[in-house]
């Protein structure tokens, strides 16, 4: 799940950015920032944010630090986000010699935009068109389903079989056992449970009290075991 801080002063320009943002990566976690003060209080609550939106020219208030630039550079000034991806979006070119130099940051959207804009730095940025997983099953004697890993939320192992819930249907097979898809699956699976892997893509929270996590697209909890922790490891 990708967290992602737009700070923009105009809100319909922010919604749009957002939106677009979201029809491409289902999971993000948006947040929005109309100024520098609101954004460096957003930095400081949110335990990491992924990628940064910031607007060049924000609208001028009393606190004369109510800049891009300035926001950039004390993002950069914190050592987790010494790398991290910013973006700037901006009507006029005359501070971008300004952004790449000091800044550092990765690239630039320049108004007004398309949304194909935004995609490919998003691409670029998470690698999003990476070379198609796919996982061959074998559902029946002699009929065999090449599953788009991208599409799986999660693995059931039911009695004889596993249960393959993707974004639109399910699938039931019998030929992997689950430590044999422990082993296949890529690095964004995880065991949550005796009987379930998930993909941590579509991980929208983890209630540590009841013991269930809360997927993306679909209502079914997730039970996980008592000593199942979430962490960056896995």
């Amino acid at each position: 799940m990708k967290q992602i801080l737009i700070v923009e002063d105009v809100l319909t320009q922010a919604e749009a950015l957002k939106s677009i943002i979201q029809s491409y990566i289902q999971d993000a976690q948006i947040t929005i920032a109309s100024n520098v003060a609101d954004a460096l209080q957003l930095i400081q609550v949110l335990p990491y944010i992924d990628l940064f939106f910031l607007d060049i020219a924000l609208s001028e208030q009393d606190n004369k630090t109510n800049d891009g630039i300035v926001l950039g550079l004390e993002i950069r000034s914190r050592m987790k986000y010494t790398n991290t991806p910013i973006i700037y979006v901006t009507s006029y070119t005359n501070r971008i010699q300004e952004a790449i130099n000091t800044v550092h940051c990765f690239g630039f959207l320049y108004k007004p935009y398309t949304s194909s804009d935004v995609t490919t730095l998003l691409d670029s940025i998470f690698q999003l068109k990476k070379i198609k997983q796919t996982l061959l099953l074998k559902i029946e004697s002699s009929v065999f389903y090449n599953l788009d890993l991208s599409s799986l939320l999660y693995i059931n192992a039911k009695g004889k079989y596993m249960v393959y819930e993707t974004l639109d249907s399910s699938h039931f097979s019998k030929q992997y056992t689950m430590k044999q898809l422990e082993k296949q699956l890529p690095s964004n699976f995880i065991r949550c449970h005796k009987s379930y892997i998930i993909n941590k893509d579509y991980l929208k929270n983890f209630d540590t009290v009841n013991h269930y996590i809360h997927m993306y697209h679909t209502s079914n909890l997730i039970p996980v075991t008592r000593t199942f922790q979430l962490t960056e490891e896995n």
